[in-house]
């Protein structure tokens, strides 16, 4: 420590500014990983807690309390990880509650959180639509969709985005993330995978309050779908930003030299 202070004094100012940055921001981010978080589900579909078949068919309480209705099914023909996922088909959608026994996901405005799954979409029409959504008994609040003809569509509950990939989309698994620092105004989405990087910030203001995490069809399958409370979707170790910035010192220096 006494070393890079040495350094630092003997580096030029806007080196030192810079470092001071970086060494703010690893500080602020470390604090922020020290806050408890609340994991209120991380779900892959896996056996023994499922078993394939449907999932909460019907509207009653089904695998894991999933509610819903249609033919939707824990499968075993398709993966992200494990031997099982969740496939969607047309005319339904399956929820599951943000309530777990160790509290309840508070997705407000002032609050971190972030939810997260893996979506397999297969090509269909254009008007085949299906979505991964926060939402209530009175419909989505805000929702990250994809159509049959390869267009992803995102809504924050205010603004709306949509974006073609075409065939782009389709027969492989996508990260699909719906994050929200605390104060930030809007909902940060992404739909990321091989040869698909899409990104949305939109306004976040719903007329109610989400209850339950929803995925419906047409046929796409899900897997390794989690719900965090009080965090942030994962960002670079701070240990990491901090090394990137000692390496910049250098290269500042001889900007300043030449």
């Amino acid at each position: 420590m006494i070393s890079l202070a040495i350094q630092i004094m003997r580096t030029p100012t806007n080196v030192v500014c810079l470092l001071k940055a970086l060494m703010t921001t690893a500080f602020l981010s470390q604090s922020l990983a020290t806050q408890a978080q609340g994991v209120i589900f991380n779900v892959g579909f896996e056996a023994p807690t499922y078993s394939p078949g449907f999932i909460g068919a019907g509207n009653y309480p089904g695998q894991d309390n999933w509610t819903g209705f249609g033919y939707q099914f824990v499968t075993n023909s398709q993966a992200h990880t494990g031997g099982q996922s969740l496939i969607t088909t047309s005319g339904g959608t399956v929820a599951k509650s943000f309530s777990s026994l160790d509290g309840t996901m508070n997705i407000g405005k002032a609050n971190n959180w972030y939810m997260q799954t893996w979506v397999y979409v297969l090509p269909g029409a254009n008007t085949d639509a299906t979505s991964f959504a926060a939402a209530s008994g009175l419909g989505s609040a805000f929702y990250v969709g994809f159509y049959g003809d390869g267009r992803i569509e995102f809504n924050s509950g205010v603004a709306l985005q949509s974006t073609s990939y075409g065939s782009s989309l389709f027969n492989k698994w996508l990260r699909v993330t719906i994050d929200h620092p605390a104060l930030d105004p809007n909902l940060e989405m992404s739909v990321v995978g091989e040869g698909v990087n899409a990104t949305f910030s939109g306004f976040y203001s719903t007329p109610w309050s989400p209850s339950v995490l929803a995925v419906s069809g047409p046929t796409a399958y899900w897997d390794d779908m989690i719900a965090v409370d009080n965090a942030v979707a994962p960002v670079p170790e701070p240990a990491t930003v901090a090394l990137v910035g000692l390496g910049l010192a250098p290269w500042a220096f001889k900007r300043r030299r030449q």
